[in-house]
């Protein structure tokens, strides 16, 4: 999570196939090769500034060249790519979460959970769970740790482990942090412009379009419109009708939703 920025990527699952093993040894001669110690997007986004990476990526070149050896890596040996991004801002005017900020974090861990349901149910039509794995350090994890603790909330993802370990140390984090950070680089270089009709700054990025593999990676964005469509699917129950009226702009939606369904002119 970036909660000092204005949109915040998730954290999203990428399980392993079953030559897993190879990965790891071919991850760590990748990293060797370049003398990194670990892979993290931001920070190599950022080379010049960070103290581990300064010295030995001396430029853009070198940078892409990294990414030229790392995506092939995570393409090959990864079964399922899923990632979220949310424009804070939005989430906070619209949702109304009580924790605020915090629960960004559980609200994309939940939703990148249910693009890996529809995968694991609908394309792979199998039964059984999914073992997950976060990184340590995320704000507001008590909160997703709270609403996935009960056999209720476990079920309705599939869930069978909820586990968390050091990224630095674990290399399918390191490929799932890899496409978090390409998720939140195109939510603000493009989705935030392309909804207020304005012109994008930059193009697409080129190391994102290498990664993200169409029609098998599941990237999904959330402005105030999706956002919008779920806070209204959720005053559908009455109990929640309270929240309406922190947000008049939600608040004249579910009227006119009301009307509609009664038959009434708006």
């Amino acid at each position: 999570m970036m909660p000092a920025m204005k949109c915040s990527p998730s954290p999203f699952m990428l399980p392993l196939s079953r030559n897993g093993q190879n990965f790891r040894i071919s991850g760590r001669e990748c990293c060797t090769i370049f003398v990194s110690p670990y892979y993290h997007a931001s920070e190599l986004e950022a080379f010049w500034r960070s103290d581990v990476y300064k010295r030995t990526v001396k430029d853009r070149a070198t940078l892409i060249k990294l990414q030229a050896v790392a995506f092939p890596l995570i393409k090959e040996h990864t079964l399922k790519g899923v990632a979220v991004a949310v424009i804070k801002k939005d989430f906070l005017e619209i949702i109304h979460p009580r924790a605020g900020a915090k629960e960004l974090y559980s609200f994309c861990a939940q939703e990148c959970m249910r693009g890996m349901k529809f995968w694991f149910t609908r394309e792979r039509r199998t039964t059984g769970v999914v073992n997950y794995v976060f990184s340590h350090g995320a704000p507001g994890w008590g909160i997703f740790e709270k609403q996935t603790e009960t056999p209720a909330g476990r079920a309705a993802f599939k869930v069978g482990t909820i586990t968390r370990a050091d990224m630095r140390e674990l290399l399918p984090l390191q490929a799932a942090d890899v496409l978090a950070f390409e998720a939140y680089k195109e939510m603000v270089n493009g989705v935030v412009y392309r909804r207020r009709n304005e012109p994008r700054p930059h193009p697409p990025r080129q190391s994102a379009m290498s990664l993200i593999r169409p029609r098998k990676d599941f990237v999904t964005y959330f402005d105030a419109k999706r956002l919008t469509d779920i806070f209204i699917r959720k005053l559908k129950r009455p109990e929640l009708f309270p929240l309406a009226k922190k947000c008049p702009r939600i608040l004249r939606l579910f009227t006119l939703q009301r009307r509609a369904q009664s038959g009434c002119r708006p």
